[in-house]
């Protein structure tokens, strides 16, 4: 998301300037972990407890700031291939 600031900042500052000519749009793409939770329409506490992971973990993988290991990797890859099986875990 670093990488986006840059672009974020001269933006800003043109808008403020009043010149709108110039703006960007900058497209920030999501992460795996958050387009596999929109596809399955769950928010964040409900995928995280489908899960067995608390919010505040699930939001660190989400942004990146944490990568899931072991277990939860493994369940998170068989839902990025299978996502109807969330509903199972939801149950």
């Amino acid at each position: 998301m670093l990488e986006h600031a840059d672009d974020l900042r001269e933006t800003l500052s043109q808008v403020k300037g009043g010149d709108f000519t110039q703006a960007k749009i900058t497209q920030i793409p999501l992460s795996p972990i958050v387009e596999m939770r929109h596809k399955v329409q769950l928010s964040q506490p409900k995928f995280a407890a489908c899960l067995g992971i608390s919010v505040a973990t699930l939001r660190s993988w989400e942004q990146g700031l944490r990568k899931p290991s072991g277990a939860a990797k493994t369940l998170l890859d068989l839902l990025y291939r299978k996502p109807e099986l969330i509903h199972e875990l939801h149950a």
